[in-house]
């Protein structure tokens, strides 16, 4: 889905290291603030997109209003040990096209 809105500071996009099957690996999470209706919503990286730099890319969008395509994922799995997991929330799907990042 295409939501429009802004990230208001660079402290809003943060790294994290997790370790899955002893194997740590970084990604990421944004506080986004969107438009029509107004809240602010948490979306993640994955470790490929933090290792493509994309946090990079969207600290040069901060202050601007944007449009992210963003994907609800909605998954559990059984993580070290057979712990279940859950996640569900937003996760970034693509972010602006090079057109799209000059503009507004």
């Amino acid at each position: 889905m295409e939501i429009v809105g802004t990230i208001l500071d660079a402290d809003d996009i943060t790294l994290k290291t997790r370790t899955r099957s002893g194997v740590e690996s970084q990604v990421g999470s944004v506080k986004f603030t969107t438009t029509k209706p107004t809240a602010v919503i948490e979306f993640s990286l994955s470790e490929d997109q933090v290792k493509s730099n994309y946090h990079v890319e969207l600290s040069s969008m901060v202050g601007r209003r944007i449009t992210l395509q963003l994907e609800y994922v909605d998954n559990s799995f059984a993580g070290d040990g057979g712990m279940h997991k859950t996640f569900n929330g937003f996760r970034l799907f693509a972010i602006p096209s090079p057109a799209e990042k000059k503009g507004n």
